[in-house]
């Protein structure tokens, strides 16, 4: 199992002991699912299929404010890193420390 997939995998876990865990295949079903749930979390990756999660992270806070954006990836650029943060996201964790990183954040969220 990949680091991304364990993370992921950690957090779906986690949502599910209080609420349902839904994935995308990319950035515009990311968007669209988002526009339609209005989700309190939503844990994106940068580098995603049709749109990227910077501009998925734009269009879902346009959609729903209210929804907090973390982003879990392998890019450790810190330039890629602020732009991301820019967005209005809550958080930033490289895929490999994701889990230790994200559940704090993700359950002061949840």
């Amino acid at each position: 199992m990949t680091a991304g997939a364990y993370a992921s995998a950690n957090f779906c876990n986690f949502v599910q002991s209080g609420g349902s865990c839904l994935r995308a295949r990319d950035g515009l079903e990311a968007v669209q699912k988002a526009a339609e749930l209005h989700p309190n979390i939503v844990l994106l990756d940068l580098e995603m299929p049709n749109l990227n999660g910077i501009e998925a992270a734009r269009r879902i806070l346009q959609a729903c404010p209210d929804s907090r954006i973390i982003f879990s990836s392998q890019n450790s650029d810190s330039d890629i890193m602020l732009t991301a943060l820019a967005t209005g996201a809550k958080a930033y964790a490289l895929k490999e420390r994701a889990a230790q990183e994200l559940m704090p954040v993700i359950g002061d969220g949840a």
